[in-house]
Order: structure tokens, then C-alpha cells, then sequence
């Protein structure tokens, strides 16, 4: 795996092993925060509905480790 923390980047691959043999699949990834996600939404017309820490409904903090975020259509 490649971090670049710069890009906010992380390059690896996925090894997928059955009887054909081996394939790598590349996975390339870029985080962002929940701030930037929201900006992006609103730039498309959706407005922030609730956010989670995570898939089980827990509170979101400062200390959460992901987030579930929910969006609708923004009212004009």
C-alpha cells in the first residue's frame, strides 16, 4: 500500500486467487472529511439529512473512526 497524506491518496491492489489463477486489481482511493463531502452534496443540490459514526447509528464524534452520512434532495 502507497499513503500519500498530501494527496489524501491510498494506492494498494486486491489479490483475487481461484483455480483460473491470480488477478490483482488495482484499488486506488482518495479520503476526504465529512466537511468536504458536505460542500460536494451542496454543490449538487443536497443538503445533509443525518450522520452517523458508523453503520450501527452510533453517535458521531470527534472520535469516530468513519461516518454514515445521509443526503436528500435540498428544497429550493
Amino acid at each position: 500500500m502507497q499513503h500519500d497524506p498530501a494527496r489524501r491518496t491510498l494506492q494498494f491492489q486486491r489479490a483475487h486467487i481461484d483455480a483460473s489463477g491470480t488477478r490483482l486489481v488495482p484499488l486506488p482511493l482518495r479520503h476526504a472529511y465529512p466537511a468536504e463531502i458536505d460542500l460536494m452534496a451542496r454543490l449538487v443540490g443536497l443538503a445533509l439529512q443525518a450522520r452517523r459514526g458508523g453503520w450501527h447509528r452510533q453517535e458521531f464524534t470527534a472520535e469516530s473512526k468513519m461516518h454514515v452520512s445521509l443526503y436528500a434532495k435540498a428544497d429550493s
